[in-house]
């Protein structure tokens, strides 16, 4: 199973990685699936950035 993590952070998706993969889980970047990059407002909103 995938676990899509809501970050761009390397060292993040390393952290997660090292901790989900004993449960079977793989943890994969917005940019592997092809997601493009997105950011908050501020107000909530998450805005897609090109």
């Amino acid at each position: 199973m995938k676990l899509l993590l809501a970050s761009g952070n390397k060292k993040k998706h390393a952290e997660f990685t090292r901790i989900l993969a004993p449960l079977g889980l793989e943890v994969v970047l917005p940019a592997s699936v092809g997601m493009a990059r997105s950011y908050s407002d501020g107000k909530g909103s998450c805005l897609s950035s090109p």
